[in-house]
Protein backbone atom coordinates (compact mmCIF):
# COMPACT_ATOMS: atom_id res chain seq x y z
CA UNK A 1 0.00 0.00 0.00
CA UNK A 2 2.80 2.22 0.99
CA UNK A 3 4.28 1.46 -2.42
CA UNK A 4 1.48 2.43 -4.45
CA UNK A 5 1.31 5.99 -2.58
CA UNK A 6 4.81 6.26 -3.68
CA UNK A 7 3.46 6.09 -7.48
CA UNK A 8 0.79 8.40 -6.57
CA UNK A 9 3.42 10.97 -5.80
CA UNK A 10 5.03 10.31 -8.62
CA UNK A 11 2.29 10.49 -11.41
CA UNK A 12 1.67 13.40 -9.48
CA UNK A 13 4.93 15.00 -10.34
CA UNK A 14 4.43 13.80 -13.67
CA UNK A 15 1.06 14.96 -14.54
CA UNK A 16 2.69 18.38 -13.41
CA UNK A 17 6.10 17.94 -15.73
CA UNK A 18 7.36 18.08 -11.98
CA UNK A 19 11.17 16.23 -10.68
CA UNK A 20 10.96 13.76 -7.78
CA UNK A 21 12.93 11.00 -5.77
CA UNK A 22 12.09 7.80 -4.45
CA UNK A 23 14.06 5.42 -2.28
CA UNK A 24 13.36 2.28 -2.32
CA UNK A 25 14.39 -0.56 0.46
CA UNK A 26 12.79 -3.92 -1.43
CA UNK A 27 15.67 -5.51 -3.55
CA UNK A 28 16.29 -3.12 -6.17
CA UNK A 29 15.54 -5.09 -9.46
CA UNK A 30 12.27 -5.97 -8.23
CA UNK A 31 11.32 -2.17 -7.43
CA UNK A 32 12.79 -1.22 -11.12
CA UNK A 33 10.67 -3.71 -12.61
CA UNK A 34 7.78 -2.84 -10.75
CA UNK A 35 8.14 1.18 -11.31
CA UNK A 36 8.50 0.13 -15.30
CA UNK A 37 5.28 -1.80 -15.30
CA UNK A 38 3.30 1.33 -13.43
CA UNK A 39 4.91 4.28 -14.60
CA UNK A 40 5.80 3.06 -18.21
CA UNK A 41 10.05 2.72 -19.54
CA UNK A 42 9.45 6.25 -20.71
CA UNK A 43 9.23 8.03 -16.92
CA UNK A 44 12.02 5.03 -15.65
CA UNK A 45 14.23 5.67 -18.48
CA UNK A 46 14.06 9.57 -17.97
CA UNK A 47 14.92 9.26 -14.25
CA UNK A 48 17.79 6.94 -15.39
CA UNK A 49 19.26 9.75 -18.35
CA UNK A 50 19.13 12.49 -15.48
CA UNK A 51 21.33 10.27 -13.05
CA UNK A 52 18.56 9.82 -10.51
CA UNK A 53 18.46 5.42 -11.41
CA UNK A 54 20.06 3.35 -9.28
CA UNK A 55 20.53 0.67 -7.25
CA UNK A 56 22.53 -0.35 -4.18
CA UNK A 57 23.49 -3.41 -2.62
CA UNK A 58 23.49 -5.68 0.11
CA UNK A 59 26.68 -4.90 1.42
CA UNK A 60 26.61 -1.35 0.42
CA UNK A 61 28.76 0.94 3.46
CA UNK A 62 26.20 3.19 5.38
CA UNK A 63 27.02 6.66 4.70
CA UNK A 64 26.80 5.92 0.22
CA UNK A 65 23.74 6.98 -0.24
CA UNK A 66 24.14 10.58 1.59
CA UNK A 67 26.84 11.51 -1.21
CA UNK A 68 24.20 10.23 -3.98
CA UNK A 69 20.70 11.55 -2.96
CA UNK A 70 19.25 14.94 -3.33
CA UNK A 71 18.95 17.51 -0.63
CA UNK A 72 15.27 16.29 -0.96
CA UNK A 73 14.33 13.03 -1.02
CA UNK A 74 11.18 10.13 -0.53
CA UNK A 75 11.77 7.00 1.09
CA UNK A 76 10.35 3.85 0.93
CA UNK A 77 11.53 2.41 3.92
CA UNK A 78 11.34 -0.96 5.42
CA UNK A 79 11.45 -0.18 9.39
CA UNK A 80 8.79 1.40 10.78
CA UNK A 81 11.37 1.57 13.49
CA UNK A 82 13.04 4.45 11.76
CA UNK A 83 10.17 6.08 10.32
CA UNK A 84 10.09 8.58 13.14
CA UNK A 85 13.89 8.96 12.87
CA UNK A 86 13.84 10.03 9.13
CA UNK A 87 10.95 12.66 9.12
CA UNK A 88 13.07 13.99 11.82
CA UNK A 89 15.96 14.41 9.28
CA UNK A 90 17.98 11.68 10.39
CA UNK A 91 19.81 8.99 8.19
CA UNK A 92 18.90 5.28 9.04
CA UNK A 93 22.20 4.37 8.21
CA UNK A 94 24.13 7.27 10.58
CA UNK A 95 24.01 7.07 14.57
CA UNK A 96 22.01 9.64 16.80
CA UNK A 97 23.23 13.03 16.67
CA UNK A 98 25.13 13.08 12.97
CA UNK A 99 22.38 13.80 11.12
CA UNK A 100 23.44 15.89 7.26
CA UNK A 101 20.90 18.49 7.16
CA UNK A 102 21.77 18.92 4.11
CA UNK A 103 20.18 15.71 3.15
CA UNK A 104 16.68 16.03 4.36
CA UNK A 105 14.08 13.99 4.16
CA UNK A 106 10.46 15.60 3.54
CA UNK A 107 8.34 12.17 2.68
CA UNK A 108 8.73 8.67 4.63
CA UNK A 109 6.45 5.96 3.75
CA UNK A 110 7.20 2.43 5.33
CA UNK A 111 6.56 -1.00 4.46
CA UNK A 112 6.95 -4.11 6.23
CA UNK A 113 10.19 -5.69 6.35
CA UNK A 114 14.03 -5.07 7.81
CA UNK A 115 15.49 -2.36 6.88
CA UNK A 116 18.16 -3.70 4.91
CA UNK A 117 19.62 -0.09 3.48
CA UNK A 118 19.07 -0.31 -0.45
CA UNK A 119 18.63 2.28 -2.37
CA UNK A 120 17.22 2.68 -5.63
CA UNK A 121 15.32 5.67 -8.23
CA UNK A 122 16.76 8.67 -6.97
CA UNK A 123 15.93 12.48 -7.84
CA UNK A 124 15.07 16.05 -6.89
CA UNK A 125 11.60 16.66 -5.21
CA UNK A 126 9.91 19.76 -5.84
CA UNK A 127 8.41 21.90 -3.05
CA UNK A 128 4.89 21.52 -4.75
CA UNK A 129 5.15 17.52 -5.04
CA UNK A 130 6.64 17.75 -1.26
CA UNK A 131 3.26 19.13 -0.17
CA UNK A 132 1.65 16.07 -2.00
CA UNK A 133 3.65 13.66 -0.48
CA UNK A 134 3.06 15.23 2.89
CA UNK A 135 -0.36 15.54 2.72
CA UNK A 136 -0.22 11.54 1.71
CA UNK A 137 2.17 10.64 4.29
CA UNK A 138 1.32 9.20 7.82
CA UNK A 139 2.15 11.64 10.56
CA UNK A 140 2.94 10.90 14.24
CA UNK A 141 -0.94 11.93 15.33
CA UNK A 142 -3.97 9.25 13.84
CA UNK A 143 -1.50 7.71 11.64
CA UNK A 144 -4.12 4.56 11.70
CA UNK A 145 -6.66 7.08 10.39
CA UNK A 146 -5.00 8.47 7.96
CA UNK A 147 -3.93 4.91 6.79
CA UNK A 148 -7.62 3.92 6.60
CA UNK A 149 -8.91 6.81 4.88
CA UNK A 150 -6.47 7.37 2.16
CA UNK A 151 -6.76 3.14 1.01
CA UNK A 152 -9.02 4.20 -1.83
CA UNK A 153 -7.21 6.86 -3.13
CA UNK A 154 -4.43 4.82 -3.39
CA UNK A 155 -5.96 2.26 -4.60
CA UNK A 156 -7.82 4.41 -7.30
CA UNK A 157 -4.46 5.75 -8.25
CA UNK A 158 -2.76 2.92 -8.63
CA UNK A 159 -5.53 1.88 -11.76
CA UNK A 160 -4.68 5.79 -12.77
CA UNK A 161 -1.11 4.91 -13.42
CA UNK A 162 -2.03 1.85 -15.19
CA UNK A 163 -3.93 3.30 -17.78
CA UNK A 164 -1.66 6.21 -19.06
CA UNK A 165 -1.85 6.60 -22.59
CA UNK A 166 2.26 6.97 -23.85
CA UNK A 167 1.83 7.46 -27.30
CA UNK A 168 -0.34 8.06 -30.06
CA UNK A 169 1.07 6.42 -33.34
CA UNK A 170 -0.73 7.43 -36.77
CA UNK A 171 -0.92 5.22 -39.97
CA UNK A 172 -2.27 6.55 -43.15
CA UNK A 173 -1.26 9.50 -42.67
CA UNK A 174 2.11 11.72 -42.50
CA UNK A 175 3.09 13.91 -39.80
CA UNK A 176 3.70 18.10 -40.69
CA UNK A 177 7.16 18.80 -41.54
CA UNK A 178 7.07 21.70 -38.85
CA UNK A 179 4.57 19.96 -36.80
CA UNK A 180 5.00 16.92 -35.57
CA UNK A 181 1.49 16.22 -33.75
CA UNK A 182 -0.45 17.49 -37.06
CA UNK A 183 -1.01 14.81 -39.76
CA UNK A 184 -1.96 15.19 -43.36
CA UNK A 185 -4.02 13.01 -45.83
CA UNK A 186 -5.76 13.99 -48.55
CA UNK A 187 -8.69 13.72 -49.53
CA UNK A 188 -9.71 10.23 -50.48
CA UNK A 189 -6.75 8.35 -48.92
CA UNK A 190 -6.26 6.75 -45.58
CA UNK A 191 -7.81 5.30 -44.20
CA UNK A 192 -6.05 7.22 -41.11
CA UNK A 193 -5.66 4.82 -38.43
CA UNK A 194 -4.48 5.89 -34.69
CA UNK A 195 -3.15 3.77 -32.25
CA UNK A 196 -2.63 4.10 -28.55
CA UNK A 197 0.23 2.93 -26.37
CA UNK A 198 -0.54 2.86 -22.60
CA UNK A 199 1.64 2.15 -20.17
CA UNK A 200 0.74 -1.59 -19.46
CA UNK A 201 -1.06 -4.44 -21.49
CA UNK A 202 -4.80 -4.35 -21.63
CA UNK A 203 -6.12 -0.91 -20.90
CA UNK A 204 -9.07 0.71 -22.42
CA UNK A 205 -8.99 4.28 -23.46
CA UNK A 206 -11.09 7.24 -23.70
CA UNK A 207 -11.09 8.48 -27.48
CA UNK A 208 -12.61 12.29 -28.43
CA UNK A 209 -12.34 12.96 -32.10
CA UNK A 210 -12.07 10.63 -34.99
CA UNK A 211 -14.28 7.08 -35.42
CA UNK A 212 -14.23 3.92 -33.43
CA UNK A 213 -13.15 0.60 -34.38
CA UNK A 214 -13.40 -3.02 -32.98
CA UNK A 215 -9.29 -2.33 -31.15
CA UNK A 216 -10.43 0.00 -28.14
CA UNK A 217 -6.97 0.88 -28.97
CA UNK A 218 -7.50 2.17 -32.21
CA UNK A 219 -9.68 5.04 -34.11
CA UNK A 220 -10.22 6.02 -37.22
CA UNK A 221 -10.53 9.33 -39.35
CA UNK A 222 -12.26 8.85 -42.66
CA UNK A 223 -10.41 11.01 -45.21
CA UNK A 224 -13.54 11.08 -47.79
CA UNK A 225 -13.84 15.15 -47.69
CA UNK A 226 -11.31 17.62 -46.53
CA UNK A 227 -11.41 18.72 -42.96
CA UNK A 228 -9.68 18.61 -39.59
CA UNK A 229 -10.02 16.25 -36.84
CA UNK A 230 -8.25 16.26 -33.40
CA UNK A 231 -8.11 13.55 -31.36
CA UNK A 232 -7.57 13.06 -27.81
CA UNK A 233 -6.62 9.74 -25.70
CA UNK A 234 -6.76 9.15 -21.94
CA UNK A 235 -7.73 6.97 -19.07
CA UNK A 236 -10.95 7.44 -17.65
CA UNK A 237 -9.19 9.44 -14.65
CA UNK A 238 -7.20 11.89 -17.60
CA UNK A 239 -3.45 11.57 -16.53
CA UNK A 240 -1.07 12.05 -19.14
CA UNK A 241 -3.35 12.79 -22.32
CA UNK A 242 -1.97 12.04 -25.64
CA UNK A 243 -3.73 14.47 -28.61
CA UNK A 244 -3.15 14.83 -32.16
CA UNK A 245 -4.79 16.36 -35.06
CA UNK A 246 -5.56 14.94 -38.95
CA UNK A 247 -6.12 17.32 -41.55
CA UNK A 248 -7.75 15.76 -44.32
CA UNK A 249 -6.19 18.10 -47.37
CA UNK A 250 -8.42 19.21 -50.16
CA UNK A 251 -6.47 17.95 -52.56
CA UNK A 252 -5.81 14.19 -53.93
CA UNK A 253 -2.80 12.02 -54.19
CA UNK A 254 -0.67 12.30 -56.50
CA UNK A 255 -1.12 10.22 -60.00
CA UNK A 256 1.56 8.58 -62.19
CA UNK A 257 3.33 11.73 -63.95
CA UNK A 258 2.76 12.09 -67.22
CA UNK A 259 4.11 14.16 -70.04
CA UNK A 260 1.87 17.17 -70.09
CA UNK A 261 0.21 17.71 -73.65
CA UNK A 262 1.54 20.24 -75.91
CA UNK A 263 -0.98 21.88 -78.29
CA UNK A 264 -1.29 25.54 -80.48
CA UNK A 265 -4.06 26.69 -82.51
CA UNK A 266 -4.32 29.79 -84.85
CA UNK A 267 -5.92 32.90 -83.16
CA UNK A 268 -8.94 34.14 -85.57
CA UNK A 269 -7.60 37.51 -87.27
CA UNK A 270 -4.78 39.10 -88.51
CA UNK A 271 -1.27 39.99 -86.67
CA UNK A 272 -0.18 43.39 -86.14
CA UNK A 273 1.85 44.20 -89.36
CA UNK A 274 0.96 42.44 -91.57
CA UNK A 275 2.60 42.66 -95.02
CA UNK A 276 3.19 41.47 -98.52
CA UNK A 277 2.54 38.54 -98.55
CA UNK A 278 2.39 36.72 -95.17
CA UNK A 279 3.20 37.21 -91.49
CA UNK A 280 3.04 34.71 -89.04
CA UNK A 281 3.14 36.05 -85.14
CA UNK A 282 4.03 33.81 -81.87
CA UNK A 283 4.71 36.37 -80.01
CA UNK A 284 1.59 37.90 -79.24
CA UNK A 285 0.54 35.39 -76.56
CA UNK A 286 1.60 33.51 -74.28
CA UNK A 287 0.75 29.84 -73.72
CA UNK A 288 -1.84 29.18 -71.51
CA UNK A 289 -1.21 26.18 -69.07
CA UNK A 290 -2.89 23.96 -66.46
CA UNK A 291 -1.34 23.24 -63.82
CA UNK A 292 -2.42 21.24 -60.44
CA UNK A 293 -1.20 20.27 -57.74
CA UNK A 294 -1.13 17.06 -56.28
CA UNK A 295 -0.08 15.80 -52.30
CA UNK A 296 2.61 13.78 -52.17
CA UNK A 297 3.50 12.99 -48.45
CA UNK A 298 3.47 16.02 -46.28
CA UNK A 299 3.66 18.43 -49.30
CA UNK A 300 2.29 19.76 -52.74
CA UNK A 301 3.86 18.83 -56.18
CA UNK A 302 2.98 20.77 -58.99
CA UNK A 303 2.00 18.64 -62.19
CA UNK A 304 1.54 20.36 -65.25
CA UNK A 305 -1.27 18.68 -67.37
CA UNK A 306 -1.67 20.92 -70.66
CA UNK A 307 0.18 23.95 -72.35
CA UNK A 308 -1.88 25.47 -74.73
CA UNK A 309 -0.71 28.29 -77.45
CA UNK A 310 -2.66 30.74 -79.83
CA UNK A 311 -0.73 32.42 -82.64
CA UNK A 312 -1.81 34.74 -85.15
CA UNK A 313 -1.33 34.64 -88.86
CA UNK A 314 -2.27 36.19 -91.49
CA UNK A 315 -1.58 36.67 -95.67
CA UNK A 316 -2.28 39.63 -97.72
CA UNK A 317 -1.79 39.94 -101.83
CA UNK A 318 -0.92 43.73 -101.60
CA UNK A 319 -2.62 44.33 -104.87
CA UNK A 320 -1.54 41.22 -106.60
CA UNK A 321 -3.53 38.85 -108.81
CA UNK A 322 -3.65 35.90 -106.97
CA UNK A 323 -3.09 32.30 -108.99
CA UNK A 324 -4.16 29.83 -106.47
CA UNK A 325 -4.06 27.38 -108.88
CA UNK A 326 -3.09 26.50 -112.96
CA UNK A 327 -6.23 27.38 -113.88
CA UNK A 328 -6.28 31.33 -112.73
CA UNK A 329 -3.25 31.70 -115.39
CA UNK A 330 -4.70 32.72 -118.99
CA UNK A 331 -3.50 32.05 -122.49
CA UNK A 332 -2.52 35.83 -122.78
CA UNK A 333 -1.05 36.46 -119.54
CA UNK A 334 0.72 32.29 -118.57
CA UNK A 335 4.18 33.90 -120.06
CA UNK A 336 3.87 37.02 -117.33
CA UNK A 337 2.89 34.39 -114.56
CA UNK A 338 5.27 31.81 -115.18
CA UNK A 339 8.15 34.32 -115.13
CA UNK A 340 6.90 35.99 -111.74
CA UNK A 341 6.02 32.92 -109.50
CA UNK A 342 9.23 30.97 -110.99
CA UNK A 343 10.96 30.24 -107.33
CA UNK A 344 15.32 30.57 -107.21
CA UNK A 345 17.24 27.76 -106.72
CA UNK A 346 16.61 25.71 -103.99
CA UNK A 347 18.89 26.39 -100.85
CA UNK A 348 18.39 30.08 -100.66
CA UNK A 349 15.77 32.23 -98.26
CA UNK A 350 13.80 33.85 -100.77
CA UNK A 351 10.86 33.08 -102.82
CA UNK A 352 10.01 34.27 -106.62
CA UNK A 353 9.82 37.87 -107.49
CA UNK A 354 6.03 38.15 -107.07
CA UNK A 355 6.04 41.48 -108.84
CA UNK A 356 2.11 41.59 -110.29
CA UNK A 357 0.81 38.30 -109.42
CA UNK A 358 1.34 36.16 -106.10
CA UNK A 359 -0.50 32.49 -104.79
CA UNK A 360 -2.35 32.67 -101.43
CA UNK A 361 -2.42 28.72 -101.48
CA UNK A 362 1.61 28.78 -101.66
CA UNK A 363 1.53 31.84 -99.03
CA UNK A 364 -0.71 30.18 -96.63
CA UNK A 365 1.29 26.69 -96.75
CA UNK A 366 4.52 29.07 -96.44
CA UNK A 367 3.10 30.57 -93.47
CA UNK A 368 1.80 27.30 -92.53
CA UNK A 369 5.85 25.96 -92.26
CA UNK A 370 6.95 28.99 -90.07
CA UNK A 371 4.01 27.51 -87.85
CA UNK A 372 5.71 23.83 -88.34
CA UNK A 373 9.13 25.06 -87.49
CA UNK A 374 8.33 26.60 -84.53
CA UNK A 375 6.30 24.31 -82.70
CA UNK A 376 8.35 21.24 -83.98
CA UNK A 377 10.60 19.27 -81.49
CA UNK A 378 13.48 21.01 -81.75
CA UNK A 379 11.96 24.27 -80.49
CA UNK A 380 8.80 25.62 -78.65
CA UNK A 381 8.27 21.39 -78.05
CA UNK A 382 11.58 21.43 -76.45
CA UNK A 383 11.46 24.57 -74.81
CA UNK A 384 7.54 23.56 -73.16
CA UNK A 385 9.39 19.99 -72.00
CA UNK A 386 12.19 22.12 -70.04
CA UNK A 387 9.03 24.30 -68.63
CA UNK A 388 7.25 21.55 -67.57
CA UNK A 389 10.47 19.69 -65.90
CA UNK A 390 11.24 23.23 -63.67
CA UNK A 391 8.01 23.83 -62.40
CA UNK A 392 7.54 19.99 -61.22
CA UNK A 393 11.07 19.80 -59.85
CA UNK A 394 11.11 19.12 -55.81
CA UNK A 395 12.42 22.82 -55.40
CA UNK A 396 8.82 24.11 -55.97
CA UNK A 397 7.31 22.00 -53.90
CA UNK A 398 5.05 23.17 -50.85
CA UNK A 399 5.05 21.96 -47.81
CA UNK A 400 1.65 21.43 -45.93
CA UNK A 401 1.31 24.05 -42.86
CA UNK A 402 -1.69 23.92 -40.80
CA UNK A 403 -1.21 27.36 -39.71
CA UNK A 404 -1.21 28.66 -43.77
CA UNK A 405 -4.60 28.20 -45.10
CA UNK A 406 -2.70 28.75 -48.69
CA UNK A 407 -1.33 25.30 -48.09
CA UNK A 408 -4.45 23.18 -47.09
CA UNK A 409 -6.19 22.79 -50.92
CA UNK A 410 -5.41 22.31 -54.14
CA UNK A 411 -6.71 25.57 -55.36
CA UNK A 412 -5.00 27.62 -52.83
CA UNK A 413 -1.81 26.39 -53.95
CA UNK A 414 -2.00 26.16 -57.58
CA UNK A 415 -2.93 30.09 -57.19
CA UNK A 416 0.27 31.07 -55.06
CA UNK A 417 2.50 28.82 -57.42
CA UNK A 418 0.17 30.97 -60.62
CA UNK A 419 2.75 33.62 -61.28
CA UNK A 420 6.21 31.99 -61.03
CA UNK A 421 4.86 29.09 -62.59
CA UNK A 422 3.45 31.57 -65.14
CA UNK A 423 6.97 33.00 -65.61
CA UNK A 424 8.59 30.18 -66.34
CA UNK A 425 6.62 28.92 -69.00
CA UNK A 426 6.63 32.62 -70.80
CA UNK A 427 10.19 32.70 -70.45
CA UNK A 428 11.02 29.36 -72.10
CA UNK A 429 8.19 30.67 -74.97
CA UNK A 430 10.33 33.64 -75.62
CA UNK A 431 13.60 31.38 -75.68
CA UNK A 432 12.03 29.25 -77.96
CA UNK A 433 11.12 31.85 -80.39
CA UNK A 434 14.71 33.17 -80.16
CA UNK A 435 16.40 29.84 -81.01
CA UNK A 436 13.58 29.43 -84.15
CA UNK A 437 13.66 32.77 -85.95
CA UNK A 438 17.31 32.34 -87.75
CA UNK A 439 16.31 29.46 -89.50
CA UNK A 440 12.36 29.67 -89.51
CA UNK A 441 12.50 31.70 -93.46
CA UNK A 442 14.94 29.02 -94.98
CA UNK A 443 13.09 26.41 -93.42
CA UNK A 444 9.47 27.86 -94.96
CA UNK A 445 10.92 28.73 -98.66
CA UNK A 446 12.48 25.10 -98.43
CA UNK A 447 8.53 24.13 -98.27
CA UNK A 448 7.10 26.83 -100.65
CA UNK A 449 9.77 27.12 -103.49
CA UNK A 450 9.24 23.91 -104.46
CA UNK A 451 5.22 24.31 -104.51
CA UNK A 452 5.86 27.57 -106.90
CA UNK A 453 8.16 25.23 -109.00
CA UNK A 454 5.29 22.59 -109.55
CA UNK A 455 2.77 25.31 -110.02
CA UNK A 456 4.65 27.15 -112.82
CA UNK A 457 4.85 23.28 -114.78
CA UNK A 458 1.02 22.94 -114.23
CA UNK A 459 1.08 26.50 -116.41
CA UNK A 460 3.63 25.45 -118.84
CA UNK A 461 1.75 22.70 -119.73
CA UNK A 462 -2.13 24.27 -120.08
CA UNK A 463 -0.86 26.39 -123.17
CA UNK A 464 0.85 25.81 -126.38
CA UNK A 465 4.05 27.82 -126.71
CA UNK A 466 3.69 31.88 -128.17
CA UNK A 467 5.22 31.59 -132.03
CA UNK A 468 8.42 33.39 -132.36
CA UNK A 469 8.13 36.55 -134.69
CA UNK A 470 10.36 38.72 -136.55
CA UNK A 471 11.94 36.19 -138.33
CA UNK A 472 14.76 37.07 -141.15
CA UNK A 473 16.89 35.38 -143.51
CA UNK A 474 19.98 36.48 -145.21
CA UNK A 475 22.16 34.21 -147.58
CA UNK A 476 25.80 34.64 -147.03
CA UNK A 477 26.86 32.63 -149.95
CA UNK A 478 25.63 30.08 -152.44
CA UNK A 479 25.19 27.67 -149.99
CA UNK A 480 24.82 28.82 -146.15
CA UNK A 481 22.00 31.09 -145.26
CA UNK A 482 21.59 32.67 -141.70
CA UNK A 483 18.36 32.87 -140.18
CA UNK A 484 17.28 35.14 -136.86
CA UNK A 485 13.73 35.44 -134.82
CA UNK A 486 12.34 36.75 -131.77
CA UNK A 487 12.01 34.48 -129.03
CA UNK A 488 8.49 34.73 -127.41
CA UNK A 489 7.46 31.68 -125.18
CA UNK A 490 7.97 30.95 -121.59
CA UNK A 491 7.11 27.44 -121.89
CA UNK A 492 8.91 25.73 -125.07
CA UNK A 493 10.77 22.78 -125.01
CA UNK A 494 12.67 23.13 -128.13
CA UNK A 495 12.34 25.11 -131.77
CA UNK A 496 11.73 23.95 -135.11
CA UNK A 497 12.56 25.29 -138.05
CA UNK A 498 11.04 24.69 -141.65
CA UNK A 499 12.34 25.07 -145.61
CA UNK A 500 10.83 24.90 -148.90
CA UNK A 501 12.92 25.16 -152.13
CA UNK A 502 11.27 26.94 -154.89
CA UNK A 503 7.63 26.39 -155.10
CA UNK A 504 7.83 22.96 -153.04
CA UNK A 505 6.63 21.59 -150.12
CA UNK A 506 8.09 22.65 -146.37
CA UNK A 507 9.38 19.97 -144.79
CA UNK A 508 11.53 20.78 -141.14
CA UNK A 509 15.51 20.94 -141.33
CA UNK A 510 16.42 21.61 -138.20
CA UNK A 511 15.20 21.05 -134.32
CA UNK A 512 16.79 23.81 -131.73
CA UNK A 513 16.50 23.92 -127.62
CA UNK A 514 14.25 25.78 -125.44
CA UNK A 515 15.06 29.34 -126.11
CA UNK A 516 17.04 29.47 -129.29
CA UNK A 517 16.60 32.57 -131.44
CA UNK A 518 19.00 31.94 -134.27
CA UNK A 519 20.16 29.07 -137.03
CA UNK A 520 22.28 28.24 -139.95
CA UNK A 521 21.21 26.27 -142.91
CA UNK A 522 24.32 24.74 -144.78
CA UNK A 523 23.31 24.38 -148.19
CA UNK A 524 26.37 22.20 -148.93
CA UNK A 525 25.87 20.63 -152.86
CA UNK A 526 23.20 22.74 -154.31
CA UNK A 527 24.31 25.55 -157.04
CA UNK A 528 23.70 29.17 -156.48
CA UNK A 529 20.99 30.91 -157.69
CA UNK A 530 18.36 29.09 -155.99
CA UNK A 531 14.94 30.66 -153.99
CA UNK A 532 14.49 29.91 -150.68
CA UNK A 533 11.37 29.92 -148.27
CA UNK A 534 11.56 29.70 -143.88
CA UNK A 535 9.53 29.39 -141.09
CA UNK A 536 9.84 29.03 -137.25
CA UNK A 537 7.70 27.51 -134.57
CA UNK A 538 8.06 27.08 -130.90
CA UNK A 539 7.13 23.60 -129.23
CA UNK A 540 6.05 22.43 -125.81
CA UNK A 541 4.16 20.44 -123.60
CA UNK A 542 0.66 21.65 -124.68
CA UNK A 543 1.80 21.37 -128.49
CA UNK A 544 2.94 23.61 -130.87
CA UNK A 545 2.54 27.04 -131.41
CA UNK A 546 1.72 28.94 -134.87
CA UNK A 547 4.27 29.68 -137.25
CA UNK A 548 6.51 31.94 -137.45
CA UNK A 549 6.45 34.44 -140.72
CA UNK A 550 7.64 33.06 -143.72
CA UNK A 551 11.20 34.47 -145.72
CA UNK A 552 12.32 33.83 -148.84
CA UNK A 553 15.97 34.03 -149.65
CA UNK A 554 17.55 33.62 -153.00
CA UNK A 555 21.83 31.95 -152.79
CA UNK A 556 24.19 33.96 -155.25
Amino acid sequence: MQFQRAMRIMQAALKRNQKYAIVAGAPPLQKVMQFQQLLGNQAVLRLAASGGLYTGHRNERPGMDAQRLPNRAIRICPDPAVRTAMLATERPDRPKGQEDPTQRVDCCICSPGPHKGRRSLAHELTPTVQQDAESLTDRREGAAVKRSTAAPNISRSASILQRAVTNLGVAGAVAEAAAPDHFVVPRGGGPVIVTATTSAAGQRVNWTGGSGRPNNLERGVSAGSARTVTLTADTPANPGAQTITVHVLNGVAAPANVLATLGFSRQPGNPPGLAPFGLTDVRTNNPVARIRAFVVGNQWVFRVERINHRFLLGITGGGNTDIRAAANATAANHCAVITDLTPPAPGVATGPPRAAFWSSTITLAHENAHVAHFYSPPFWEAFMRTAETNIEAAANNVNVDHTNAATMSEAAVVTGGAVANQATINGQHAAADAAEIGGSELFAHGQSNPMYTTLVAQIAARFRPLAPTGLAAVATGPTNVNLNWVHNACNDTEYRVFRRRGRGAFSRIATLPAGSVAFTDNLAGLAGGTDFAYFVTAAGVAGESNHSNQVAVHTP
